[in-house]
């Protein structure tokens, strides 16, 4: 698979660092592509969450350092 690159503020990388070797992930890389196919939909089109699924995901998106 083709890769990109994508830049990221220094201080979210960091947090990365830290909290890799609990996740199971080899690299932050894989850790980042796995976050983001779970966030996203599989499927083109409209997403259909609810406002408890949203209030999930922000959850998580804080506990994973991504949000304040």
């Amino acid at each position: 698979m083709e890769k990109e690159a994508v830049l990221l503020p220094k201080p979210l990388i960091e947090k990365l660092r830290e909290y890799l070797p609990k996740t199971g992930f080899e690299s932050i890389e894989e850790y980042l592509a796995y976050i983001i196919e779970t966030v996203l939909p599989e499927e083109k089109g409209e997403f259909h969450w609810n406002k408890e699924d949203e209030e999930e995901i922000k959850k998580r998106l804080i506990d994973l350092g991504y949000m304040e």
